[in-house]
């Protein structure tokens, strides 16, 4: 409301010139217009973080079909100025969560594998690394639905 306020005073003391620069600079107050950047000004802002996440989520869910949109991901992450070990976390749970859909539905089959083959490789993990981390989650998967995850052939 302050900006309308703002606004609305500046257009309507913009006749007299006495206090038109008392409004101007109330507008700029509004905007923010004054301040000064912070020397991280490269750094993304909470939104393109969040669009950058959002992002990142469909290119995982879209897998293997999505695998090109991965270099144009990666190329914004630096563009934004994301630290690499806040990326590799993000990649790290993406994964994880990749591997928590396949399962969910007991059943491993040769189209889920492809998913997450494709994904170990964009990320960079190695191949114990990613049989790691599907055999922790399949097994936590079994001892939640009490039975086995199995494997389609």
């Amino acid at each position: 409301m302050a900006f309308l306020e703002a606004l609305r005073d500046f257009l309507s003391n913009n006749t007299r010139h006495d206090s038109g620069e008392q409004a101007r600079a109330r507008v700029r107050d509004a905007w923010n217009l004054d301040s000064v950047p912070s020397s991280d000004a490269e750094s993304a802002s909470p939104y393109d973080v969040q669009q950058w996440r959002k992002k990142l989520r469909r290119i995982f869910e879209e897998l293997p079909d999505s695998k090109q949109e991965w270099e144009g991901l990666m190329t914004e992450a630096r563009a934004y100025g994301l630290d690499t070990g806040w990326i590799d976390a993000r990649l790290a749970e993406e994964f994880t969560q990749l591997i928590r859909v396949v399962v969910a539905d007991r059943v491993l089959s040769e189209a889920d594998h492809e998913r997450i083959e494709t994904a170990r490789r964009l990320i960079g993990l190695t191949e114990f690394q990613a049989e790691t981390a599907v055999r922790a989650i399949v097994a936590e998967a079994e001892q939640f639905f009490g039975g086995a995850v199995v494997e389609e052939s």
